[in-house]
C-alpha cells in the first residue's frame, strides 16, 4: 500500500483515473480515504485498515498483456472537504499514476 496526503478544496463525489498495467490474470486497486493525516497529528502513523476508512472505492484491473503495458482505470469515491490520507492497494498490478476529477465536472 501507498499512502499520500492532500487537501481536498471541495467535498464531493470525483472520478479516479488510474494508469495501471498486469502481467498476471489482472488485479485490484482499492483507495480508502480517512479525514486527518498523520504529519499533522490527526491520524497515527501506519497502514488505514478497511473497517475504519470514511470511503473505500475498488476497480478490477485486467489482464494489460505485460507489467509494463499502460492502461488506464476508473473508479469513483466521495471525499470530504480538508486534509485527507490516501491510501491505495494495488496487488498483482503496476501501479504508474492517478489522476482525480469532480464528477459532473
Amino acid at each position: 500500500w501507498m499512502q499520500y496526503a492532500v487537501d481536498v478544496k471541495e467535498a464531493g463525489e470525483y472520478t479516479v483515473t488510474y494508469q495501471t498495467a498486469s502481467g498476471r490474470d489482472g488485479g485490484r486497486v482499492t483507495l480508502l480515504s480517512k479525514a486527518g493525516n498523520q504529519v499533522t497529528g490527526d491520524l497515527p502513523p501506519g497502514e488505514i485498515k478497511t473497517e475504519d476508512a470514511d470511503h473505500v472505492s475498488s476497480a478490477d484491473i485486467p489482464q494489460t498483456g505485460g507489467w509494463d503495458i499502460w492502461k488506464p482505470v476508473n473508479s469513483k469515491i466521495r471525499l470530504d472537504q480538508g486534509i485527507q490520507t490516501l491510501q491505495i492497494y494495488a496487488p498483482n498490478a503496476n501501479f504508474d499514476w492517478m489522476e482525480f476529477n469532480k464528477t459532473g465536472e
